[in-house]
């Protein structure tokens, strides 16, 4: 076959397998596509991303192919194609449907992405932390409307028509954005940080005159949002987030069927064609016009996000606590499937669900607490179940598999969400009384059982591997090499035990003389 020949979806594979190219090595054929040629580098950070692509690529076809949820995400991205016919001429950019099947496109139970998969995967495992940290700002993109506020010589100022939030994307010097206007409209994915990101996508331009009714647009994008998950609000940054990933077919769509109504004009300021890879595609600066506009109707007032620290769990998620409520039509079905589940750990005493996730790193060998991470709790209340996690989106995880393991048993009611500086601070009366139940649990023989083995699992394997910021950033271990350091371990351990020693007696204790041993030192003189 030459290299210029261009092989139907629906023609038989050049392989002679005789099966359709596109049940055979399309797939795969894709992912080559991705690999990135030398010449087509930028020198700038933004190959950092181009250059994950192929491995995510793989990844992506080896979910398609293996894993349990691969029927679903394959089935998704076909009747993406099927809609839309990414690459062909006059229709989307190769670079948009890619970036939203690795990024976007939310499938399975866990309703996670193939980035964010492949970041709990080990085939990450040989990233280095500038890897890894790239795949978290592709894993976190999305297509998004912005204002063109402004440029410089190395680069474009955008604001953020969903909130007015200002992001500098990096110039790549390439001819199209000399034609760049001030107060332009652009429809792009950009990754990396705020102050320094990039155009991972072949980026659609529209005329100022259109920015009350994309204004409009998103109104009903973040409201629809909402309503679909039972929600008022939620924090901004992950509204923002997630109603645009859910909502970039929508979009694409709206472009489509205006532009067939002739409601959308080419724009011929630099049009180019996508190309092949997501490198050629952004240099490409395909663009189009909007020639109408729509009546601006007044938007609500929303509260900007604060520079405060914002308090993350372990999966780097914000954290918030989220209520999600499900009707209840068979209590015996729910009480049995949940107790049944082997995700899900039944408190009898407590009288809850706690479901739990392994930790990825746990290498086993430390019983069946360690390496393992609660998710949420689940409780009955009267005729409803209630779901509690302390993020959003491990809230979605739970509703996914508590409606996949229990089906018709429940149905689904609302979902409250709350950020922590939102929540008032207890009353005094309140502080004792948490005070009182917490003593009155750790009082429990198990309870205190496992809370002891808790602390032996930290102290004595993690803690002396940790890096401790008291410690110059050095782990324990690390520190003992050096007489100063021994000495900051000595006084660090003193401070701990102190503390330990400090609380209520119904409160766990430590022998600290045991991490003392581990790491070398003498134990505590009594």
């Amino acid at each position: 076959m030459s290299a210029k020949t261009k092989v139907g979806r629906n023609d038989p594979c050049p392989c002679g397998s005789g099966k359709k190219y596109k049940k055979c090595c399309e797939p795969l054929d894709e992912v080559r596509a991705l690999e990135i040629p030398p010449e087509a580098l930028t020198g700038t950070p933004l190959d950092e991303y181009l250059l994950l692509l192929p491995a995510v690529g793989l990844f992506a076809e080896g979910i398609r192919r293996f894993d349990p949820d691969g029927k679903e995400f394959a089935r998704t991205v076909r009747k993406f194609e099927e809609s839309f016919h990414p690459g062909e001429d006059g229709e989307i950019p190769d670079s948009v449907f890619m970036s939203w099947q690795f990024c976007d496109l939310r499938f399975g139970q866990s309703r996670k992405t193939i980035c964010e998969r492949f970041l709990e995967s080990p085939s990450s495992a040989p990233l280095a932390e500038e890897g890894r940290k790239a795949l978290l700002d592709l894993s976190a993109s999305y297509c998004g409307f912005y204002d063109v506020r402004g440029k410089t010589s190395e680069a474009l100022v955008l604001g953020e028509l969903f909130d007015g939030s200002e992001r500098r994307a990096g110039r790549l010097h390439e001819p199209y954005e000399d034609e760049i206007r001030p107060g332009e409209i652009l429809f792009v994915r950009l990754v990396g940080p705020p102050d320094r990101a990039y155009l991972l996508t072949t980026p659609y331009f529209f005329e100022a005159e259109n920015r009350p009714h994309f204004r409009n647009m998103l109104e009903f994008q973040r409201d629809s949002y909402l309503s679909e998950l039972g929600l008022s609000e939620m924090p901004a940054e992950i509204l923002r987030r997630e109603s645009y990933k859910a909502m970039l077919p929508t979009w694409l769509r709206l472009i489509e069927e205006s532009a067939d109504e002739k409601r959308f004009a080419a724009n011929p300021r630099g049009a180019g064609t996508a190309a092949g890879t997501v490198a050629e595609a952004v240099k490409a600066g395909k663009k189009a016009a909007v020639s109408e506009g729509r009546k601006s109707r007044e938007t609500k007032k929303r509260n900007e996000e604060s520079g405060d620290l914002v308090i993350v769990n372990t999966d780097g998620d914000k954290v918030c606590l989220t209520n999600t409520r499900f009707k209840i039509a068979d209590a015996r079905a729910v009480r049995s499937n949940l107790s049944a589940a082997a995700d899900f750990a039944h408190d009898e005493n407590a009288g809850e669900w706690i479901w739990e996730k392994k930790d990825k790193n746990n290498r086993g060998g430390g019983g069946d607490l360690e390496g393992r991470t609660v998710i949420g709790t689940v409780f009955i209340k009267g005729e409803f179940l209630v779901a509690e996690t302390n993020s959003l989106e491990r809230a979605l995880q739970l509703r996914g598999r508590l409606e996949e393991i229990l089906g018709g048993a429940i149905a689904f009611r609302s979902m409250r969400s709350r950020d922590l500086a939102d929540i008032p601070p207890p009353s005094p009366e309140e502080r004792e009384r948490l005070a009182r139940e917490r003593e009155e649990l750790n009082a429990r023989p198990e309870i205190r059982d496992m809370l002891g083995r808790m602390l032996e699992n930290y102290y004595l394997k993690k803690w002396p591997e940790a890096k401790i910021p008291a410690l110059g950033g050095r782990t324990p271990q690390e520190a003992m090499e050096t007489g100063e350091g021994r000495r900051g371990v000595e006084r660090l351990l003193d401070e701990i035990e102190a503390m330990e020693k400090a609380k209520k007696p119904a409160q766990i204790g430590f022998d600290f003389d045991r991490v003392r041993m581990k790491l070398g030192l003498p134990p505590r003189k009594q």
